[in-house]
């Protein structure tokens, strides 16, 4: 273990430019799974570094301690996760191995790619600083903290607490003030806000509304000219019907923009249409 521990070290300076020149004592090795907290780098007094300013052993030690950091959030959301992974709208067809949504910003594998839907529904060109976005079904809240920098704030709701909680101590991490993860059933989800975009994702076949239903429903939580990017399941199955259920948007107060399709190799054929609420 000692030895793996001084390799990293090495490898991990020699990122910053550094050399370690002798290390003449180790830690007991029975204290070796939690050497990291108790033989943090700065208080090393059997290293001698060669040469170095303050501010390159700056740079390292917050290197350290940002992946500390980043290691320990992980661990929290996965303990999350794994307690009761297959009750937390996991990747249905790698259920074990990873979360329904990637995060690319924080290296979190999902079947589905936040960033590729990002650009695939075109979000980069349709949202705006002062957009009050709604995410229905935002699971873990992955896309939802994604999206949170382009617009004025973001509202998820979620009928799954561990993913409420998995979303909220993501955000912590994050520390982004914008999204607000609410545990609700949509049907009974009440707020006075109106919103100017409202995210569905391959959701309305758990909400349990008729689509006319579902539809006059996120149109009173539009403001006039909103949109919704409505996406589909499964499009060779549960959605198959999909352009009539796009009809009925049209037929109950919206018109489409655009629409498209998306397939990756760990998820399904879907499409989607941005439907635009009349004035």
């Amino acid at each position: 273990m000692w030895k793996s521990t001084q390799k990293l070290i090495k490898l991990i300076l020699k990122k910053f430019g550094l050399e370690v020149v002798k290390i003449s004592q180790s830690p007991n090795p029975a204290d070796s799974q939690d050497w990291c907290k108790s033989y943090p780098c700065e208080t090393y007094d059997t290293h001698k570094l060669l040469d170095v300013d303050k501010e390159l052993l700056n740079r390292f030690n917050t290197f350290i301690q940002n992946n500390l950091n980043l290691l320990e959030f992980k661990n929290k959301i996965c303990r999350l996760y794994y307690s009761k992974k297959w009750e937390l709208g996991k990747g249905v067809l790698y259920p074990t191995s990873m979360f329904y949504q990637s995060f690319e910003k924080l290296q979190i594998e999902g079947q589905r790619p936040t960033t590729f839907r990002f650009y695939t529904y075109g979000l980069d060109k349709l949202l705006q600083k002062n957009h009050q976005v709604l995410d229905i079904g935002c699971n873990c809240g992955f896309f939802a903290l994604h999206i949170s920098e382009y617009v004025n704030s973001v509202d998820g709701v979620e009928f799954n607490k561990e993913l409420v909680e998995i979303a909220d101590v993501t955000k912590e991490y994050l520390n982004i003030n914008n999204c607000h993860f609410h545990f609700a059933d949509f049907r009974k989800f009440v707020t006075n806000k109106k919103y100017d975009v409202i995210f569905s994702f391959a959701v309305h076949y758990w909400i349990g509304m008729s689509m006319k239903e579902y539809a006059l429903q996120l149109s009173n939580l539009l403001n006039p000219n909103g949109f919704v990017v409505f996406e589909s399941q499964d499009i060779s199955t549960i959605d198959s019907d999909f352009d009539e259920k796009i009809k009925e948007f049209c037929e109950n107060g919206f018109k489409v923009i655009y629409g498209g399709s998306m397939m990756t190799g760990k998820d399904y054929p879907r499409k989607f249409m941005i439907l635009l609420k009349h004035s």
